[in-house]
């Protein structure tokens, strides 16, 4: 699950890498293609709340390889609208290679969505109730994995080929995985039992009917609601950060550039300890609530730092901020499994995974409306920060049934 999730999490990362070559191509600019990246939590969303059905009627093994085999298709179709714009290039109107490019997007997206769905049934299936949250956290890391080897490997491609031969050779590990996927153990694919009796027909009832699910349980609508908070801090941090010390502050790119590696290293190993610390120490509520309060808190304190900072300073906050902000997903899935029970987990993961998508759409667009009005990026951290704080301080002060 773990090589499913970095592969998914890769092929979804990747556009935003290529875009600043692809645009030229596509003669738009770079961040027009941005948007269509941001769109593809749409289908997310939607694969999320969809993927309770795709497992029973399909099961586990083949859900799972059917997400790997979108990624990979998501990729070729991407380089396949890429020659076709060089080739067709005046012939072919604009908006059809937007078009083709979004079915792309689509593709990815889809696959994605069924990550986080299938693996939380098969780590609540297969992996011992003491160690669920460092489990599931573990399987998180594929996100940062996957997102390195997207930064790192595409760039070292397109320096020895075109960008379109490149997206091929990336989608290369997620088509073996769909065709290896075949030879998944048994005991990998087993199904609780309990969900045969799930519905096995899409429609729109299907698709809200997750929401619905969490909606009528209190602990499962704090879970989403503080979801959808993390993740707005989360990506203020991911998408904000090196902009944000270059421009303000007045950091070289260089530096800039290492202190949100330390937040990314720090993200990767914070999720294993307090994934630890959730199964042995500290209830999984109460600790999501510290680490929300904390990573607000950082967002607040790097709104209001001063170029004369000593470079220390900022490291550390910068580590903080990457230790609680990224590190938060393994412990909500964990908890969300375990509060779904019996049957449901598939389904009321994807309901979940839409809260958060939707945190991840709403968090970009509103920091940067923000940057936009105001001329700085204060605010901006503050405004993500002050949501996360509150609720993560209510969380401490009241307990759910």
């Amino acid at each position: 699950m773990l090589l499913l999730h970095g592969l998914c999490y890769m092929g979804i990362s990747l556009p935003a890498v290529v875009a600043p070559v692809a645009a030229r191509d596509f003669g738009v600019d770079a961040s027009r293609l941005g948007l269509l990246v941001a769109a593809s939590y749409m289908f997310i969303m939607l694969a999320g709340l969809a993927s309770g059905v795709y497992t029973v009627r399909y099961g586990i093994r083949r859900v799972s390889r059917g997400a790997a085999l979108m990624s990979a298709l998501g990729l070729v179709s991407a380089a396949a609208v890429g020659w076709g714009a060089e080739t067709l290039a005046p012939r072919v109107p604009p908006y059809a290679i937007a078009l083709f490019l979004f079915g792309s997007i689509a593709l990815l997206g889809t696959g994605m969505g069924l990550v986080n769905p299938v693996s939380s049934q098969v780590l609540f299936v297969s992996s011992p109730p003491q160690y669920r949250a460092v489990s599931f956290s573990i399987k998180q890391m594929g996100a940062p994995f996957g997102t390195a080897i997207a930064g790192l490997a595409l760039p070292a491609l397109v320096l020895v080929m075109a960008w379109q031969p490149a997206l091929l050779v990336m989608a290369m590990p997620a088509a073996a995985f769909a065709v290896l996927g075949a030879f998944m153990p048994a005991w990998m694919c087993r199904q609780d039992q309990s969900s045969a009796g799930a519905p096995r027909q899409l429609g729109v009832a299907t698709l809200v009917e997750p929401v619905r699910m969490i909606w009528r349980s209190p602990p499962l609508r704090e879970l989403a609601l503080v979801s959808v908070m993390l993740a707005i801090n989360q990506m203020s941090l991911s998408a904000f950060l090196v902009a944000y010390l270059t421009l303000e502050i007045g950091m070289p790119l260089v530096t800039a550039g290492s202190l949100f590696a330390l937040a990314q290293l720090a993200g990767l190993i914070g999720r294993v300890a307090f994934g630890l610390a959730a199964d042995r120490l500290i209830a999984p509520r109460r600790l999501l609530a510290l680490m929300g309060i904390a990573g607000g808190a950082c967002a607040v304190v790097l709104a209001f730092a001063r170029p004369d900072w000593p470079l220390a300073a900022f490291a550390a906050i910068c580590a903080l901020f990457g230790a609680t902000s990224l590190a938060w997903n393994g412990i909500s899935l964990a908890e969300v499994a375990r509060l779904a029970g019996a049957g449901q987990v598939g389904a009321v993961t994807g309901g979940v995974q839409s809260f958060m998508s939707l945190g991840a759409v709403i968090g970009p667009i509103v920091f940067a409306a923000l940057v936009a009005a105001s001329g700085h990026y204060a605010a901006s951290f503050i405004v993500a920060a002050v949501p996360v704080i509150l609720l993560g301080a209510r969380m401490l002060a009241t307990r759910v049934a």
